[in-house]
């Protein structure tokens, strides 16, 4: 991946970051994956933003997690339950 695609990338998640803040919605984490940007939120997406989730079940260590994670603004949003 060149340089110019990892700045883009960083600059829409970025950009995302800052609009779900404005929505209210604690951003934990960012970060590239692939040729996308990745962000861990504190808590479920409202319904309205939450049009394509995908329930995703997580096995670490023996131990089975439900995570959700949707496609917003061309990056991928995710959270997991406590």
């Amino acid at each position: 991946m060149r340089v110019e695609e990892r700045i883009a990338i960083r600059a829409k998640a970025a950009s995302l970051r800052l609009w779900l803040m404005e929505k209210g919605i604690e951003v934990l984490e960012s970060k590239v994956i692939g040729r996308c940007g990745m962000l861990t939120i504190a808590r479920p997406l409202p319904a309205d933003l939450a049009g394509n989730v995908t329930l995703v079940h997580e096995n670490v260590g023996g131990l089975t997690r439900r995570t959700w994670a949707a496609r917003l603004g061309g990056c991928y949003v995710n959270w997991r339950e406590c």
